[in-house]
Parts: C-alpha cells; structure tokens; sequence
C-alpha cells in the first residue's frame, strides 16, 4: 500500500499519456509521484492524429526534442475532407505556426511518455485492488494522504469513488477497427454521409485506423435486431465512397469495435487533494483531435495545480478547473458548428444527460 504522505507525494491512477505527461511536470517541479496501473487495464491501440500545437506542449514538458527524433510518428500537412457532400476537397496547413499535424499510434505513443516518466524519476506500479486503497487513503486527514489524481480515462474510476458526477453531451457512438495497408496513404481523411462520419488515418508505417460515428440510436436499433458490429460497420461503410474506397485493398486486422464517443466531463474536475486529467476530466468527440493534446495540457495545467496546492495556495483549485470548463464550452461551440454544417442529418442536440454517480 502507498504510505500516507503530505501533498509533496503524488499517486496517479492510470499509467496513459495524461498520466505520464502529469508524472513528468511533477518531478520537474522537484514532487514525488507514483503511477499505479491497473494489471487489467485495456487501452486499444489507433492512430491518433495530434493537433500541431501539442509540440508547444511537448517543449513545455522538455520532451520537444526527443519527440522529433521518435521515428514512431509521421508529420501530415493535408487532409482530405468530404463534409458537406460527396465532393472531396484537399485542407493544407502550411502556414500553421506550430507546424503539421502529426499520425502517432496512441499505445506507442504512450509508451514513449512512459519511458520519459521513469526517466524523470517516476515510479510506476502495477497491482490489483487500486480503488479500495485509494479510498482508504481519501478517507485519511488531508495532513496524512497523498495527493490523489485520476487518470483512469472516461471510466473516472477514482473520480466517482470520491463522489463526483458528470454530463454527457448528446448520444454519439463510434464504430472503430484497424487495418494494414503498407501503400497505403496515411493522411488524414473526413467524411460526411447522412447515417453519421468517418475519420481514417495512417501511421506512416502501414497501420491505418479506421472509425464512423453515428447516433446510439441507430446503433441500439440495429443491435436489437440481430445486427453484428460487423455487419453495421459494413452497412455504414456501403455509404461512404470515399472510405469504402480507401479500405478496399487494405488487409483489416483488428476487430469492429464499438465506443463511446459523445463529449462527456465531470461536473467538477477537482476536491479536496484530488484532481482529473485527461479523458477523466473532459472526453472530446473524435471529430476534434484534440484528446491528445488535451491530455498533455491537463497534465501540465494540473502538476502546477498540484505544486500550489502542496504550497498552501488553496485559491488556485478554481484556475483548474476553469481551465477544464473553458476546454469543454470552447469544444462544445466548435462541434455544434462543425456538425450543423455536415451532411450529418442527425446533427448534435447539445443536450445534456447526466451520468450518475457509480461508486
């Protein structure tokens, strides 16, 4: 068990890129902190695309320069995006300040943190019976207990442990596989049909991931009717030219699988020595690209807030989770816009349905 120490000890739950990125800000800023990893922790694997300015992150977190000589990544500078209708048409970002956007597969990705955390001087667990012991811990007089941070993805195991709720933004799921395709083009590719998009990007050496959303309705309604993943899958891809055609000479590899994908957040990322980061704070929609970057910036939004709070500086808990709220209202604009203007017909209701607390 981690022995009670003051809020110079940090224990994470979740060992993924936001955990990682957090462990790393913290030991910069001279704190010990400890990552315990579920032993059944499942992160699947994808190509992630990571918005340009995550490499300001990136040098933020001193790790700028070992990221651009990773040969686990491939930098893109279009994309190809069919939004309103059927007609493609070719998005460049020459200009960008912060230079491409970048094709990475998630799990290595988060292996390259990981690495980066030990090195700092993380210290990374993995056992069993995680949030029995971090209850004990919460339970403990603040002057007793670590610091206590969340990192356990959309799950928000230990948030919902401590008592926190949260709201779900509209009811999108996402269909998602994997294929291999060594000619294939890994740019990034965006397309709108009235049953929901697709996104479909390379890693540069051959892995391409592939994913649609639609409404959980239809999903739910097709289910119930007997429909395998698969078979809806292949029914919402009769749909698509433009990704049918991309798939058709790529070998798939993985399994359809179906997630959730709607925007969803916690109603207060932050209590009493306690925090959320990354996808158990705030979870965009897929569309945005931006869950990586995200998961950079909260881990460093967040080791600063937790270099505060263990100075005495209790006014600075609001800054947090502010900093999440603005993240959360500013992506919820973007998407309403992006998805009105889509040949989505089910376009987002920005309705809000509560999640309740699961202890």
């Amino acid at each position: 068990m981690v022995a009670p120490q003051s809020a110079s000890h940090v224990v994470v739950l979740g060992c993924g890129i936001a955990a990682c990125a957090l462990a790393v800000h913290l030991r910069a800023l001279s704190l010990e902190v400890t990552l315990l990893e579920r032993p059944d922790a499942i992160d699947h694997d994808r190509v992630e695309t990571i918005a340009p300015y995550a490499l300001q992150l990136l040098e933020q977190l001193g790790l700028k320069a070992a990221f651009l000589d990773w040969p686990e990544k491939s930098a893109q500078d279009k994309a190809i995006v069919a939004w309103q209708d059927a007609s493609a048409e070719e998005v460049y970002n020459p200009f960008n300040p912060y230079g491409p956007r970048w094709h990475v597969r998630r799990q290595s990705f988060a292996r390259f943190l990981r690495r980066a955390a030990l090195k700092s001087g993380a210290i990374i667990e993995k056992r069993g019976g995680l949030l029995t012991e971090l209850r004990q811990l919460a339970a403990r007089p603040a002057w007793a207990r670590p610091f206590l941070v969340d990192a356990s993805g959309r799950a928000a195991h230990l948030a919902r442990a401590l008592g926190a709720t949260s709201d779900r933004f509209d009811t999108t799921l996402s269909l998602t596989t994997e294929f291999l395709d060594r000619a294939a083009d890994p740019g990034l590719l965006v397309e709108a049909t009235r049953a929901g998009w697709w996104y479909s990007a390379g890693d540069g050496h051959g892995h391409l991931s592939s994913m649609v959303t639609t409404t959980a309705a239809r999903v739910v309604a097709l289910r119930r009717a007997g429909a395998t993943p698969d078979a809806i899958w292949m029914g919402l891809l009769a749909l698509s030219p433009l990704t049918r055609a991309r798939h058709s000479s790529a070998e798939r590899i993985g399994r359809v699988r179906i997630v959730a994908s709607a925007p969803w957040a916690l109603r207060n990322p932050e209590g009493a020595c306690w925090i959320a980061v990354g996808d158990a704070a705030f979870a965009a929609d897929p569309l945005a690209s931006s869950g990586v970057a995200f998961a950079l910036e909260s881990g460093l939004r967040g080791g600063q807030h937790i270099k505060n709070t263990s100075a005495g500086e209790t006014d600075c808990i609001s800054g947090y989770a502010s900093f999440v709220a603005e993240a959360l209202a500013s992506h919820l604009q973007q998407r309403r816009y992006y998805y009105e203007t889509s040949a989505f017909e089910a376009s987002p209701s920005g309705r809000i349905q509560s999640v309740q607390n699961k202890s």
